[in-house]
């Protein structure tokens, strides 16, 4: 294909979701599409197809040819494309077929090249059956409207390279580590302080696949720290709903959230699997009518499908640091406001940031040997105080599960899923990309290309701290 090469004199800045790359010499191809060095990008998605598989476009609109040995192709919940062959000349095309994997009501597309650095990304929203999301022209800036799909027409397609591809898990590497509450035969019950999830977290592709991969272990998990901002649609994915936690589900099709209103700066949220448990409604916030609580408590009124427990009442809770004490010593009124309010069951639950140790909360003082006081009669601790739930140096068991002595009778002590078990290599390229990873670990060169197995103890645990200041606990229940 003939090329017109036009050298131009200013830079063109190309700012994606993911990625800022200046170009300063362009050639604009026959068809109208931008030509530069070496760029591989996204170019175009159909993620609702009226029949046939849905489709992933990448364009070398470089002027070079690309090696894509060993690159990913990686959609929110973790699924990958693979290709066959792994030149794509320039001014090609590449189709990656997906099949019922690309979720219609908004995901993320991420591709890494082999080092793990994320080369581009697209977050969509909700989208329209038979339109695509697409650069136009080719390589230029994402359209803000979908429009009919290119995919074979001559606009889209002159140089092309079709391949079918099976869709598949992320390497074993990048799968949870271990099994969910170490291979519990119940349901395995999650709690974690998702440190300050917004909009930030949210447009960080690799940081928001770590964070799904967490939370795919379980088949309960109540989420602290939602602190985005309503906005519209107001229900993205249910009711008190925003996009950054709906990104969060690991699979669309499987998983799935209840919210809380806003309470004070956040909200809480229960995410569940749908073949494991049902939430009929969004539950009831604790009155506190002595106005104790800095964010109020929730309560979830959870149906546990199979097994021994079938309704879980589950109140979750964040309290102050500087009034923790103040707030644990009402729980047991929150606990008998929770009996009161869901009848029917035997089975409450009071989980979340409890700030219960460290200067907040003298819990060797308060909860001696890990024991509830006689207040909590009929309620016990499935947190110890010596486990460690902070990501940060110190040593404080902030997060707290504590049940009823009847569901106490059908749950395993709680565990500390560490963060830093999960491969964060692709989070490590795209945070120094980004900005948001500190410069001393990327001014590293030692940790390029390595495994994530191979990083040292001290660049996962700062790496971790960068998804959370919290390590979730894990609870194996029936």
């Amino acid at each position: 294909m003939g090329r017109a090469l036009i050298q131009v004199v200013k830079t063109l800045s190309v700012l994606n979701s993911a990625v800022r790359e200046e170009h300063e010499e362009l050639a604009v191809l026959d068809n109208g599409a931008w030509c530069g060095p070496a760029r591989v990008v996204i170019n175009e998605i159909l993620p609702r197809p009226g029949s046939g598989p849905e489709w992933v476009e990448l364009y070398n609109c470089g002027c070079q040819d690309v090696d894509l040995s060993g690159w990913r192709l990686i959609e929110g919940a973790g699924m990958e494309g693979l290709w066959s062959g792994s030149t794509l000349a320039a001014g090609a095309h590449l189709i990656i077929e997906f099949y019922s994997k690309l979720n219609n009501k908004g995901d993320t597309v991420t591709l890494y090249d082999k080092a793990g650095s994320v080369v581009d990304s697209f977050s969509y929203g909700p989208s329209m059956v038979d339109l695509s999301w697409q650069r136009v022209p080719d390589g230029g800036p994402w359209s803000d409207q979908q429009r009919e799909p290119t995919k074979g027409s001559n606009a889209s397609m002159t140089l092309s390279s079709t391949v079918t591809t099976t869709p598949k898990r992320t390497s074993t590497a990048l799968l949870p580590p271990g099994l969910p509450c170490g291979g519990c035969n119940g349901k395995c019950f999650g709690t974690w302080n998702i440190q300050n999830l917004g909009r930030s977290k949210g447009g960080r592709p690799a940081m928001m696949a770590v964070i799904r991969r967490v939370l795919a272990r379980f088949d309960v998990v109540a989420i602290q720290e939602l602190s985005q901002l309503p906005g519209p649609p107001y229900a993205w994915c249910g009711k008190y709903t925003e996009s950054v936690i709906c990104d969060s589900l690991p699979d669309t099709r499987s998983f799935a959230v209840k919210a809380s209103p806003r309470i004070g700066d956040e909200q809480y949220v229960v995410m569940y699997r749908t073949e494991s448990a049902e939430l009929n409604n969004t539950g009831a916030t604790y009155p506190d009518p002595r106005g104790i609580h800095s964010r109020t408590l929730h309560a979830f009124d959870i149906h546990i499908k199979r097994g021994n427990i079938d309704r879980l009442v589950l109140t979750v809770t964040h309290t102050s640091p500087e009034q923790a004490t103040e707030e644990i010593q009402n729980f047991p009124a929150v606990l008998e406001w929770m009996q009161q309010s869901f009848h029917g069951t035997e089975h409450y639950m009071l989980a979340g940031d409890f700030n219960a140790d460290g200067r907040y909360f003298r819990d060797e003082h308060e909860w001696q040997d890990s024991e509830l006081p006689p207040e909590w009669e009929g309620y016990v601790q499935l947190t110890n105080n010596s486990m460690d739930t902070t990501v940060a140096s110190n040593d404080h068991t902030y997060d707290r599960v504590v049940v009823s002595q009847a569901l106490g009778d059908l749950a395993a002590n709680a565990k500390v899923l560490r963060l830093e078990s999960f491969d964060m290599t692709s989070l490590f390229y795209e945070g120094c990309s980004m900005g948001y990873v500190p410069s001393r670990l990327c001014k590293r060169k030692d940790l390029v290309g390595k495994a994530w197995n191979d990083f040292p103890s001290e660049a996962k645990a700062a790496l971790a701290r960068e998804v959370s200041d919290h390590h979730p606990i894990e609870v194996c229940l029936g």
